[in-house]
């Protein structure tokens, strides 16, 4: 959650955001999506979806850490 902090913060320091992240609770996932330059309709996004479990929340880390500025 600290590093889902930062990328928020981030995102208010730009124009466009970077990131974008969407918990869906019923199946236990969570997807975050980044755009290196800031959101445009045309540009492709970097993801990660993961079910919250260890092995899940390990790869969000690491998805997350090697990103943020």
């Amino acid at each position: 959650m600290t590093l889902i902090t930062k990328c928020l913060e981030q995102n208010g320091e730009h124009e466009r955001n970077h990131w974008f992240i969407d918990f869906s609770g019923h199946v236990n996932q969570l997807t975050i999506r980044r755009w290196k330059h800031g959101w445009e309709m045309d540009r492709a996004s970097e993801d990660c979806t993961i079910r919250l479990t260890e092995d899940g929340i390990q790869e969000a880390y690491w998805f997350l850490a090697n990103r943020i500025k």
